[in-house]
């Protein structure tokens, strides 16, 4: 086994993966983020995020997350 296939076997190493780039992503207290990450989960808001998704999701509306994703 490679360290590639060791570090993506593991969950809390991919949870990490995630939380760090969250934290290089975006401004603390960035209020889109805070939102998509609440209702999504860290992987499913970065999912939403690279794939520039619009629509609208909670209190988060297409203008709001089209201006973030420019950001």
């Amino acid at each position: 086994m490679n360290l590639q296939a060791l570090r993506h076997s593991n969950e809390e190493v991919a949870e990490l993966d995630e939380l760090l780039v969250w934290n290089n992503l975006v401004e603390p207290g960035d209020r889109v983020a805070t939102s998509l990450r609440g209702n999504l989960g860290d992987r499913g808001a970065l999912e939403k995020f690279l794939a520039r998704d619009l629509r609208e999701i909670s209190d988060l509306e297409s203008s709001d997350l089209s201006s973030a994703y420019e950001r």
